[in-house]
């Protein structure tokens, strides 16, 4: 797999709810983000549906790359839930 850098901003909430579930896990934040993509079955293809919907929701105002940093967010923050409730 060939990994690419990219910069992700988050609430500090956020942050510390990664850097909780990588203290348990013993893993890196980027292992956490990484894993949390691919058990959910988040493909490229349901970041650019749900990035899409924010767009037409908000009628443009967001910029594409904005609407998929929020997509990102929401996505991961659900996701995250859903690994804190399991636990």
């Amino acid at each position: 797999m060939s990994l690419k850098r990219f910069t992700l901003r988050l609430d500090q909430k956020d942050i510390e709810i990664i850097d909780k579930l990588a203290d348990e896990q013993n893993r890196s934040r980027a292992e956490i983000i990484r894993n949390s993509l691919h058990q959910n079955a988040i493909t490229t293809d349901s970041l650019h549906q749900v990035t899409n919907a924010i767009r037409k929701r908000f009628h443009g105002i967001f910029t594409a790359q904005q609407a998929e940093q929020a997509a990102a967010i929401s996505i991961f923050t659900i996701a995250s839930n859903k690994q804190q409730e399991a636990a």
